[in-house]
């Protein structure tokens, strides 16, 4: 018996430590101190066309007239709060993130483009719509998740291939892509490749907000061309008809591809569209409160250096500005250009 408890505590010790080693590992705070030569000027200075970022792969985009944001995903629950259980929209965070973006109640926001349908992109998209009296577009698995919010049908659009949306001075498409490759389990576990086929009605398991269509935004406006690309995949082709200034490109798991990935990545968004200049983005701790103190993902869960290494030298190899923005940092642009460099 003594021989048996001597185990059974050796075993508890060793998984203690192994929790503990984990969660140092989730909580690890990668720096950025040695990309500060590379962050953009804050306040950014006035311009015709706002770009904020606000965490995540969303994106708020104004002239001062029309609004569009991607995916509206303010909730951030903690990893322990995902991993253990039902989820669903923190409305106080959502407010407050609302808030934080400047964006003020019914007739704030003109469209909330979702650019795929995992939690963290779609599951606050349908009450950011219901608050600022936008439209959600998207996927029929986004669309699902909206009827599962029980928005009105009025404020529902799943865009056809091709179709060119307007709003004010803006002109938005949906170009079909491709989710960033994940380890299999994890691939599992957030439906990828599958689809949301019924409304989806919160509180729900993570792996309810399966992906669904994953999109990259290509927004043009008068002042500037944007490419928003939701995660970090391509589809080989697909933007090569598409000319933008300014590519954002999440960065979520492309830490953990090869050299050769990350160079087919840039091709397919930043070269293929001829962009002048790129910026990171979706490399944030989403499992925490978003703030100006919102760090990049530990190397459990990314590697975040290796993401901005291969996407900066990638930039030089090829003559772009390479930039970052901290979580709530905005630039402008005018004239295609951005404003202040």
């Amino acid at each position: 018996m003594t021989a048996v408890r001597h185990k059974t505590r050796l075993a508890l010790l060793l998984l203690a430590l192994v929790v503990v080693v984990l969660t140092v590992l989730a909580n690890w705070r990668p720096s950025l101190t040695r990309w500060q030569a590379f962050l953009l000027p804050a306040p950014a200075p006035a311009a015709p066309l706002q770009v904020t970022w606000l965490g995540t792969a969303t994106v708020l985009v104004s002239d001062g007239d029309n609004a569009i944001m991607t995916d509206g995903f303010f909730s951030r629950q903690s990893l322990f709060q995902v991993a253990s259980g039902d989820i669903e929209p923190d409305l106080a965070r959502i407010e407050a993130g609302l808030a934080k973006a400047g964006v003020d109640g019914p007739g704030g926001l003109d469209a909330v483009v979702v650019l795929h349908s995992h939690y963290d992109h779609a599951m606050d998209a349908p009450e950011v719509a219901r608050r600022t009296g936008a439209v959600i577009l998207g996927s029929e698995s986004t669309a699902n998740v909206a009827r599962g919010w029980d928005l009105p049908a009025a404020q529902i659009h799943v865009p056809a291939p091709g179709e060119m949306l307007q709003f004010g001075q803006f002109e938005l498409e949906l170009v079909p892509s491709a989710h960033v490759p994940m380890l299999p389990f994890i691939a599992r576990l957030t439906g990828h490749g599958e689809t949301i086929d019924t409304p989806l009605r919160p509180p729900a398991p993570v792996s309810a907000w399966k992906e669904g269509q994953s999109y990259a935004l290509v927004l043009r406006h008068p002042q500037g061309r944007l490419l928003i690309q939701g995660s970090a995949g391509f589809v080989g082709g697909e933007l090569a008809s598409h000319e933008v200034d300014v590519a954002l490109l999440s960065t979520g798991s492309l830490g953990r591809q090869s050299t050769r990935y990350i160079g087919r990545y840039f091709e397919e968004t930043v070269l293929a569209t001829g962009a002048h200049t790129v910026i990171p983005m979706h490399w944030d701790h989403f499992f925490s409160v978003l703030d100006r103190n919102t760090h990049p993902l530990g190397p459990l869960l990314d590697d975040f250096h290796g993401a901005m290494d291969g996407l900066q030298q990638q930039s030089a190899l090829h003559d772009r500005d390479f930039h970052l923005l901290e979580p709530l940092d905005t630039f402008g642009m005018e004239g295609g250009r951005l404003t202040g460099n």
